[in-house]
């Protein structure tokens, strides 16, 4: 049967774009606090690569017309040339693994900021349900707890942090020190942490071997700043009547490796979904904080929100009404006020 087709956005910051001859050069910029997530290079040999199953993908970011190249599942380079925000685009491919693999030709600057695949969750026609598992279980009054979901080996240290910001975690800084857990009933998986300038290598090994994962894969979470709620692995294309096991492992001692959540994504067949499930098809998984399902509206709801809007249009009115006497009373204070309100909030 034909898979049930969505779209996955992962950001260049996510540990599963593979980068070399580093994942981080020298910071020579300064940095802000928030803003669009950039990986940029001038060095010429440079290169990245992000490996998915799926028909589809889009990378994004620019750079100048052949001064990078690329490779599609090992194929003849192709000079670079972007276009509409994409460094390079493929359409319509078999749903299989793929890997698509960029190089730096030139020194002139290269940035990349995303990539958008076509992956399949579930058989076609599936309803999309999202489980999440966060790692900590954090009580009233502030303890923490690992959640019963995972599982940890090795000598550790393993340490549950839940800080100001409400992000809680389980790390390690001990090489070896492993954090796995099991799952069933799942068409993806896509786990969460952080990355930072105190993390480092890692490897996560699925098992059964599934999509991408045919055998354990190595990754890399080093960053020049704290970046929460990062894709730190994800795989699609699982089969949902097995049962499998994801383990992660820290390679190198004394460096951070956490996980906050994990977010695992039914395709859930058509026979077997009831008419009041409230999760639709089609719906995309991102690196967003909090990530989740397109939900409709019940026939409440939707009442609900009827009376709503026709109560907004009467007050609408209302207050038309009383703005125009005010306006004619005091022109000058109401602009002050009407500036005020149509900023930003702080």
């Amino acid at each position: 049967m034909a898979p049930n087709l969505s779209n996955l956005t992962v950001l260049d910051q996510s540990p599963t774009f593979i980068y070399s001859p580093y994942r981080e050069g020298d910071l020579n910029i300064i940095l802000e606090t928030s803003g669009t997530s950039l990986h940029s290079t001038t060095l010429q040999g440079a290169s990245l690569q992000i490996s998915f199953m799926g028909t589809a993908i889009y990378l994004a970011g620019s750079g100048t017309a052949g001064g990078y190249s690329t490779t599609l599942d090992g194929g003849d380079a192709v000079d670079g040339n972007p276009a509409n925000g994409y460094l390079v685009s493929h359409d319509g491919l078999d749903y299989e693994a793929h890997t698509l693999v960029l190089n730096t030709t030139s020194t002139s600057q290269l940035n990349v900021t995303s990539a958008l695949m076509t992956v399949g969750i579930g058989d076609e026609g599936a309803t999309i349900t999202d489980t999440i598992h966060l790692a900590i279980d954090v009580t009233s009054d502030g303890s923490a707890s690992l959640d019963p979901f995972f599982t940890t080996n090795g000598n550790g240290p393993f340490n549950t942090n839940h800080d100001a910001q409400g992000y809680s975690r389980i790390d390690t800084t001990g090489a070896g020190s492993k954090i796995s857990f099991s799952f069933s009933s799942a068409s993806a998986v896509f786990v969460y942490g952080s990355t930072n300038y105190d993390h480092d290598a890692y490897s996560v090994t699925l098992s059964p071997a599934a999509g991408v994962s045919t055998s354990t894969r190595t990754f890399n979470s080093t960053s020049k700043w704290f970046a929460y709620n990062t894709s730190t692995y994800w795989e699609t294309g699982l089969d949902r009547d097995k049962t499998y096991q994801v383990t992660f492992e820290n390679l190198a001692e004394g460096k951070y490796f956490d996980i906050h959540q994990v977010l695992l994504r039914d395709g859930v067949p058509a026979s077997a979904s009831s008419p009041s499930s409230s999760a639709t098809s089609g719906t995309t998984s991102s690196d967003s904080s909090s990530p989740s399902s397109d939900r409709t509206l019940s026939t409440g709801a939707i009442i609900g929100v009827t009376v709503g809007v026709v109560a907004a249009i009467l007050a609408a009115f209302f207050f038309l009404f009383l703005w125009c006497r005010q306006r004619r009373k005091n022109k000058t204070r109401y602009n002050a006020t009407l500036l005020t309100d149509l900023r930003d909030p702080a």
